[in-house]
């Protein structure tokens, strides 16, 4: 009873539940097959009205189950701004990563959600969290958010970072397909030359994400504009191929 309740955001229902002994420990399966708390599914269907109630009732601000993710990364991935709001005004952790150096930032600016991004920008510096993480810069530029670069600009995040592979927000850019986002960081002076660890430049990093996924087209306009077929990739064994192997 609780956990529905909790799920249609139906706060007489929890209250009832809790009043009645339910346990608010419990935690539910979600879809990447871990477990979440039931404030993390609260966040993740936007019901900040819950949230006082399930802290009341013992839950933590930062989740819980088995899920590294927490309530404040699952709303805003899932774009709910008045939720982020209501979390970070309850201390949730804005700073806190999931196993891949993640915060709730990363996830907002993966899915273009502007308020989102705005809500947590005063509480994120714009330093890497985890060094060799990619930045919300990169995740933007991936998945070709150009208003939410224009907002991580804004406050302060560089646009020519590094991950752990050396990819800059250009090869990242280049590699999601997004023509808008690399023209975006080329007239704040992207370089499209620069290399990644791999030895790829973003035009190459195109060419070979589209080998892997088999796109045709992409591979012809990659190749079509210069992309250099002769670049190799590296294999699980340490070695290196061509994109023929690939």
């Amino acid at each position: 009873e609780l956990v529905i309740a909790v799920e249609e955001g139906d706060e007489t229902r929890v209250r009832s539940a809790l009043d009645k002994g339910a346990r608010s420990e419990v935690t539910v399966p979600t879809n990447a097959g871990m477990s979440c708390s039931l404030l993390t599914l609260a966040a993740s269907e936007g019901h900040d009205h819950l949230l006082p109630h399930l802290l009341q009732a013992g839950l933590s601000i930062e989740g819980g189950g088995t899920t590294d993710w927490t309530p404040l990364m699952v709303a805003a991935q899932r774009g709910h701004a008045h939720t982020v709001k209501a979390l970070l005004d309850l201390r949730g952790n804005p700073l806190a990563m999931n196993s891949r150096g993640w915060t709730a930032l990363h996830f907002a600016a993966m899915e273009g959600h502007q308020q989102c991004v705005a809500a947590l920008l005063p509480f994120t510096p714009p330093t890497p969290a985890h060094l060799e993480a990619p930045t919300p810069v990169h995740a933007a530029s991936y998945h070709g958010h150009v208003e939410v670069l224009e907002q991580l600009e804004g406050a302060g995040w560089p646009l020519t970072a590094r991950d752990s592979d050396g990819n800059t927000p250009m090869h990242c850019a280049a590699a999601g397909g997004s023509v808008t986002c690399v023209q975006w960081l080329v007239q704040r002076g992207g370089d499209t030359s620069i290399q990644n660890n791999a030895g790829h430049t973003p035009l190459d990093q195109e060419l070979v994400i589209a080998v892997e996924e088999g796109d045709e087209a992409r591979v012809r306009s990659a190749l079509n504009r210069s992309a250099r077929s002769e670049v190799t990739v590296p294999t699980n064994a340490g070695m290196s191929c061509s994109l023929l192997t690939l």
